[in-house]
């Protein structure tokens, strides 16, 4: 599914399959869009993923922060 959103200008999608996932994929890579597969993640998870993903800031940068050593 990701891959084939990225193929449109302005998408940038990631596979989430935890809050994790979903933190690193806005975080370090600025996604705006994820993809969730209904046999990995259960409803209540999904919920948890994308709350996740609207409260997380991207971190511009981050790779030269040498501060940052965790981002989850």
């Amino acid at each position: 599914m990701s891959i084939i959103a990225n193929k449109y200008p302005g998408v940038y999608a990631s596979p989430c399959e935890s809050s994790k996932t979903a933190f690193n994929s806005r975080g370090i890579n600025d996604s705006n869009v994820i993809t969730l597969g209904s046999t990995l993640v259960a409803k209540e998870e999904a919920k948890e993923i994308v709350e996740t993903l609207l409260k997380t800031k991207f971190i511009a940068g981050w790779e030269d922060n040498k501060e940052i050593r965790v981002l989850y």
